[in-house]
């Protein structure tokens, strides 16, 4: 911590003035680092029973279903099993409350195409004919698993319409007078970083249990047939097997899912580390002279499992540690410091391992009967 921040700390809440935005130190989960695609350098500990799950997934061509209490790390596998297999950062889709099982491949932007269309109509007219809308293909929004099934054919794959739709209504102008058009035409910006070709790539389907019923189902079926159709420009996308996508599948156990999603998955529920993996862990991640035997982790590695065994609603997980120790490092202490738990510092950090009213009065309680 520099002192100027140092100085604004110490003074609580006269210290919250003017000036100390300029002061403040880079976030503590943003990588430090990045290569020259955008990938995050920030290591990620895979322990044994994780790879071992993977491998099995990997070994079936199934999609690996990953749950566990939200902070243990399952998300950010998606991340690290992509870059070790160097296929760059996973195609991502965050699922909601009214996720359908087209939504994972791709969108249509209606809204846009209506807008353009009542612009054009208003242009229309004898001194402007032929004022004409964007192409179709222009309004299509591919998701992580089809982007993932696209990357899969490559882009030298031919594209056919379905009878019914025209060329000029779905193609750009440029494209009308080619005999054969390919995917890498049609969707010219998938393919910029992307070799001649088919290519894998893993997917990120994070938080599946928020979706309907229906969904985990469609996903696996899309998965399984490598095609899938865009329905509103007449293209069907397909992909031969041996590209198929790596599908990481995540849920924070909610509700149940399918029997028959279940039985497609290679099942792993990730579980909070020992103490001697939070350690690596936050050694890894936060830097600044830490080592996994470090007097500060060692400290705050007992205090996060003292203070976890009173909290019952919502248990701290590996980012609430990783995150008491940024907070502890941000508050001046290096990794030679002991952690005093009876401190005030102690005190404040409560709230970055405790995640209600409830928890955190519970930790509370139990420092002040332990002073």
């Amino acid at each position: 911590m520099s002192a100027q921040l140092q100085d604004f700390f110490s003074k609580g809440v006269d210290g919250l003035v003017n000036g100390l935005p300029a002061a403040l130190p880079r976030p503590w989960d943003q990588d430090k680092a990045s290569d020259q695609s955008g990938v995050p350098l920030a290591p990620y500990i895979i322990d044994p029973p994780l790879a071992s799950a993977a491998w099995v997934a990997l070994l079936l061509r199934q999609p690996l279903f990953l749950t566990g209490d939200p902070g243990v790390g399952k998300t950010r596998f998606a991340d690290a099993l992509s870059q070790r297999l160097g296929l760059g950062r996973a195609l991502r889709v965050q699922v909601k409350s009214d996720t359908k099982g087209r939504d994972l491949l791709y969108a249509f932007d209606e809204l846009t195409r209506f807008r353009d269309a009542t612009r054009a109509g208003a242009k229309q007219g004898p001194d402007q004919p032929g004022v004409r809308l964007r192409p179709d293909v222009e309004y299509v929004r591919l998701r992580g698993l089809g982007r993932a099934i696209m990357r899969a054919a490559g882009p030298a794959a031919k594209v056919t319409l379905r009878p019914g739709f025209r060329c000029a209504d779905v193609m750009p102008p440029h494209l009308l007078e080619k005999s054969e058009v390919t995917l890498g035409d049609l969707f010219p910006d998938e393919f910029v970083e992307q070799p001649e070709e088919p290519h894998h790539s893993v997917v990120l389907i994070d938080e599946i249990d928020k979706a309907p019923r229906d969904a985990p189902n469609d996903l696996l079926w899309e998965i399984e047939a490598m095609s899938f159709e865009i329905e509103e420009i007449g293209v069907t996308v397909s992909a031969e097997p041996d590209y198929k996508p790596i599908v990481i599948i995540t849920s924070n156990s909610e509700r149940n899912l399918p029997d028959a999603f279940m039985r497609r998955c290679v099942f792993f529920n990730m579980t909070l580390p020992t103490a001697d993996i939070l350690r690596e862990i936050a050694a890894a991640r936060l830097g600044d002279g830490l080592q996994q035997s470090s007097k500060l982790l060692r400290d705050a590695a007992d205090f996060f499992r003292e203070i976890s065994d009173r909290i019952t609603e919502k248990r701290p997980g590996t980012a609430e540690f990783i995150g008491l120790v940024a907070f502890l490092q941000k508050a001046g202490l290096t990794p030679a410091s002991p952690f005093d738990r009876k401190s005030k510092l102690a005190r404040d950090s409560l709230k970055v391992l405790a995640k209600t009213q409830s928890d955190l009065a519970a930790a509370e309680r139990h420092l002040q009967r332990s002073d």
